[in-house]
């Protein structure tokens, strides 16, 4: 006589060591398919933040409510250099500290204080020049020293600073300047000197016609820095032919009309201002090295590799306009936007089961953000086969993704494995945007799509259309389900196969 409760409990038993080996074996399977390719959307470009404080984590800025929020993306770290500034667009103390004086109140002397500056001209008949307040940036402090347009051949015009002085280790300290030049007649030159008490001066030159020498810049444009040890430039003996005692800095335009903005000065500091390392080809071997940013002889901005390789001078710092390139996919978006569906079918033979994605792939709008070069692609991750429907929706409000009814389908673009395809190029920042991918997948395939969803955070929906506790973890709610029908198979109540969706 068989004992029925004794063998259906042997069976669970068995059923129970079944599951528990199938659960570790796939967990193995997936660590071995980690890199399989999965189907995911991407958007990027460059994002450009008015006002970021470098002390912030990456991508953050302040909404139209000035509040810190952080932006739906990363850092794109396939670009090299993926941070660009222009460097006298930096709100920073130390620009402006120079001259330190052991007499003043709270460093209130400042050489990017207009009103500290004198001018004199060679020619008052003809030539005028000005020291006045600006700033090259919103915040960013500058004294602009300009020429009033009449400046001929031999005409000179000098703006001075001459509210410190330094007495020793003359030869240690740096020439530093940052500056904008905003103007620059074809015959002008411009001269930064440092002078001592005899006139004797180092000088960089602005000069449009000179190749070698201490040159700061040759044309106009903006975030020019210059940074020298003055023991390592050329001494000009205007005076007893020896350097001691700094009285002065001064400005020399000479010959036709310029115009620039000084963002930062100093002669006082022995160590330079570090803007940052980039990653460059520096010796021609076609391979990239790191080399820190200290000069910048070309205009416009810079870009290196991450904030943190600043200097500490500018980590408290402000960078005004700083662009960031960035990527968005889904471990970016919140889960909730992402919805998914995966059904394993038996209506489609040679196929495992479907997955249908919506992925959110809009971008904020604020006062404090501007974007350029933004699109969405697709790298193609599996054979065209697979691809059933790829669709994109610009601007569907607060539709949920299922009740979209205008779509763009670009299916046809999905023709050769590993390409990367536009998917979008037209995005309007602070517009809702989806990606739809309708895919039919092999068991790998959809399993390690099903995971990585699933890690990311999005609501995968599966047969029954539910998601959320413990079955919704893909290792154990496949291990319950199978547990459940086996169950019910040695209870000899359903057949062993549970019930399927169709694709």
């Amino acid at each position: 006589m068989t004992n029925k409760p004794f063998t259906a409990a042997r069976s669970l038993f068995l059923v129970v060591l079944l599951v528990v080996s199938a659960v570790a074996g796939t967990g193995t399977v997936a660590a071995q398919q980690s890199g399989t390719p999965v189907a995911d959307t991407t958007t990027s470009g460059e994002v450009t933040i008015q006002s970021y404080n470098v002390s912030w984590d990456p991508i953050q800025y302040e909404n139209n409510n000035g509040e810190l929020v952080a932006h739906p993306s990363h850092v794109n770290e396939s670009v090299d250099n993926p941070y660009s500034f222009v460097a006298t667009d930096i709100e920073v103390a130390d620009y402006g500290v120079f001259p330190r004086k052991s007499a003043e109140s709270d460093n209130s002397a400042s050489a990017l204080d207009a009103s500290e500056w004198s001018t004199t001209v060679s020619d008052t008949t003809n030539t005028a020049l000005s020291a006045s307040d600006v700033e090259t940036a919103p915040g960013v402090d500058a004294v602009n020293i300009a020429t009033g347009g009449s400046m001929g051949s031999g005409d000179t015009a000098t703006a001075t600073y001459s509210n410190f002085s330094v007495t020793s280790d003359e030869k240690k300290r740096y020439l530093q300047v940052a500056m904008d030049v905003n103007q620059l007649d074809t015959a002008a030159t411009v001269d930064v000197r440092v002078v001592d008490e005899n006139g004797d001066y180092y000088v960089a030159e602005v000069n449009a016609s000179r190749s070698s020498g201490e040159d700061l810049i040759g044309s106009a444009g903006e975030g020019y820095v210059f940074q020298r040890q003055l023991g390592d430039m050329e001494l000009v003996a205007a005076g007893d032919g020896t350097f001691d005692n700094i009285e002065k800095t001064e400005i020399v335009i000479a010959d036709a009309d310029a115009d620039v903005s000084v963002a930062a000065v100093n002669v006082q500091k022995m160590s330079t201002w570090d803007l940052g390392t980039q990653l460059e080809d520096t010796d021609g071997d076609s391979e990239l090295e790191e080399s820190d940013i200290l000069e910048i002889s070309s205009p416009g901005a810079v870009s290196i590799t991450s904030l943190d390789s600043m200097g500490q001078t500018f980590q408290k710092g402000t960078i005004h306009d700083l662009t960031i390139d960035f990527a968005s996919n889904r471990s970016d978006r919140d889960a909730d936007e992402i919805v998914t569906e995966f059904n394993q079918t038996d209506q489609r033979p040679g196929y495992y089961g479907t997955a249908t994605i919506y992925m959110p792939t809009g971008l904020p709008s604020a006062y404090e953000l501007s974007y350029a070069d933004v699109k969405t692609t697709q790298t193609q991750a599996f054979l065209a086969d697979r691809y059933i429907e790829v669709s994109y929706a610009e601007g569907v409000g607060d539709t949920a993704p299922k009740n979209i009814s205008s779509w763009t389908d670009i299916t046809s673009s999905f023709s050769s494995q590993g390409a990367n395809v536009t998917v979008d190029d037209t995005l309007q920042p602070g517009q809702t945007n989806y990606v739809v991918l309708n895919l039919q997948l092999q068991e790998n395939e959809f399993k390690n799509t099903k995971n990585a969803f699933a890690t990311a955070g999005a609501a995968v929906m599966g047969p029954g259309g539910s998601g959320g506790g413990l079955g919704s973890i893909p290792l154990v709610g496949g291990a319950l389900a199978t547990l459940g029908s086996l169950w019910a198979y040695v209870k000899g109540l359903v057949p062993f196969i549970g019930p399927s969706r169709g694709a």
